[in-house]
């Protein structure tokens, strides 16, 4: 090579180094500028000015022309401007330079071998920051499955990973916060005040979580066994019972009340612990829901109940194991029409019951169509999933995967209200605390504070000759 072409080579080495590094700068300005736009940093530009003013009024201490003393004013401003400007930008460039590596440290790639790529960080509070990401041909359940690698990379829990409105665009909402892996229901009273609400859990983002009953309306909890279901299903029934002063709660509990006996002593509380008795309560139930609905045609000109105003206590059915009341069944066949009369009274109360003040909080372990009527599934908008064995009945409870992929922590649950899903921990109530807080909600009906402005339905045994018919015409049914 003669010393001509090491010369341009150099040379062409040279002007490839100064491009990088003036696009360098020019990143860093861009940057810089964003956050000079930023309200936080008006302050910035103040001091900006009053400098800039500074350094003018010293250049006529020289001895200018007028369009000398304007040229190099314009080219000192603009230079200060400039390197200010990026000064400014460095850090937020190097913050996402940084969040890029992680990002690259969890392996999504397109089939082009293209990584995603970080375009923004927006800082949402103290503990949130959310990552506006270029997919480039990477699917959101990339993204999903990579979750584990992705909070190792960062060191932060991810909230939330969703599709931008701008299709191409990912969102990932990093938080520094961990949830805690238990909390007391003594802890949460204080929170769970307003009427007719119960506690959900605490969340990343929005501290601790409580929901209106009568806003729902309507309430599913699905989850295998040990995941927290049962415990969330009194803690929910508990909450209700004692932010509510007029209420009516039906539980209907077949393993033969034993799951909520504590309730029970209650004077506004009935537990139906058989078929005849879960039907009585569903079909009166039912019929009061139509006397309701003649009422406010009536009597009113509004077109829902509310208690106070007329008179008429907020009802609550609660169905715990929800299986073992819809559960269909082809070798009994008294059962099956029980069945089948359970999962139609039911269906009419999710549909039409709302505005009545009427409202189902139904307990599962899988939402699946053998065990709760699809009909009735659709109108039960509230959903909190604990954890599920499989993605088919994480996809049935939710839609998506995201009570498979939850931590194997009692308690941990995802909270669908809407088009949200929340992680969650519930709040934990151990038996004792449990006839505690029902010994509390005792006295107030006891001093009266609380009361029931209707006599609740009343359940009636089946006299010896229905249950010995219906004892054989069980057996003959089961051969």
């Amino acid at each position: 090579m003669n010393k001509k072409e090491n010369h341009s080579n150099n040379l062409g080495k040279f002007i490839l180094g100064l491009g990088i590094i003036f696009g360098l700068f020019g990143k860093m300005a861009f940057f810089g500028i964003k956050k000079v736009k930023s309200n936080k940093l008006n302050w910035r530009m103040g001091l900006l000015i009053a400098v800039l003013i500074a350094m003018n009024i010293s250049l006529l201490s020289f001895d200018w022309d007028s369009s000398g003393f304007l040229i190099c004013s314009v080219i000192y401003s603009l230079f200060f401007i400039a390197l200010q400007v990026t000064i400014l930008g460095i850090q937020d460039w190097i913050s996402l330079q940084k969040i890029q590596n992680n990002l690259n440290l969890a392996g999504l790639k397109n089939v082009l071998g293209l990584r995603p790529k970080v375009i923004r960080i927006i800082k949402l509070d103290e503990f949130r920051t959310k990552l506006i990401i270029t997919a480039k041909g990477v699917g959101i359940n990339q993204f999903s499955d990579k979750k584990g690698q992705l909070e190792s990379a960062f060191q932060e829990t991810i909230e939330l990973i969703k599709i931008s409105k701008c299709k191409k665009f990912v969102e990932i909402t990093l938080c520094k916060r961990e949830l805690p892996s238990m909390i007391p229901y003594s802890e949460i009273t204080q929170k769970v005040n307003k009427e007719s609400s119960f506690g959900l859990g605490e969340s990343l983002s929005g501290g601790f979580l409580t929901q209106d009953l009568t806003t729902l309306p309507h309430l599913l909890i699905g989850g295998t066994t040990g995941g927290g279901k049962s415990v969330f299903f009194k803690s929910t029934l508990l909450s209700l019972l004692k932010t509510t002063p007029h209420v009516q709660m039906y539980l209907i509990d077949l393993k033969k009340g034993l799951e909520v006996k504590e309730f029970g002593t209650l004077p506004n509380v009935k537990i139906a612990k058989n078929e005849h008795e879960a039907i009585q309560v569903l079909q009166s139930i039912k019929d009061e829901m139509d006397k309701r609905y003649i009422y406010l045609e009536e009597k009113t000109k509004r077109k829902t109940i509310i208690p106070k105003l007329d008179k008429k206590d907020l009802i609550v059915i609660g169905v715990d194991e929800a299986s073992v009341l819809y559960g269909k069944t082809t070798t009994n066949k008294t059962k099956k029409e029980l069945v089948e009369k359970a999962r139609e009274l039911t269906d009419e109360l999710s549909k039409l019951a709302r505005a009545a003040g009427i409202h189902l909080i139904i307990a599962t372990q899988k939402p699946i169509k053998d065990s709760i009527d699809t009909k009735t599934l659709e109108n039960l908008p509230g959903r909190m999933s604990f954890k599920m064995s499989t993605h088919a009945g994480s996809n049935s409870m939710l839609g998506n995967a995201k009570a498979y992929a939850l931590p194997d922590i009692k308690g941990r649950a995802i909270w669908k209200g809407g088009n949200k899903f929340i992680e969650v921990q519930t709040p934990y109530i151990s038996e004792k605390e449990l006839e505690e807080e029902i010994s509390g909600i005792q006295e107030l009906y006891d001093s009266k504070k609380f009361k029931n402005f209707e006599p609740l339905i009343e359940l009636k045994q089946p006299d010896n000759e229905n249950k010995k018919a219906f004892k054989a015409k069980t057996t003959k049914d089961n051969g």
